[in-house]
């Protein structure tokens, strides 16, 4: 859980430097030393970071009903 919450306080500090998202409009982030996988929002103005969803890797998260 403290790996999770450190990779999204360095999101709300650089929310632009994960991957483009599978999902338009969102963002995908790995955290690092886990399975974990971040999937978040960044609103226009760029300083509001919406975590959308916390995944572990093994999940197939991306065929899951939006």
């Amino acid at each position: 859980m403290a790996d999770i919450r450190g990779a999204a306080e360095r999101l709300r500090r650089f929310p632009r430097m994960a991957r483009t998202g599978s999902i338009p409009g969102t963002q995908e982030w790995s955290v690092r030393g886990s399975p974990y996988l971040i999937v978040y929002q960044v609103n226009d103005a760029g300083a509001e970071v919406v975590v959308l969803a916390v995944y572990h890797g093994a999940q197939d998260w991306q065929n899951e009903p939006r």
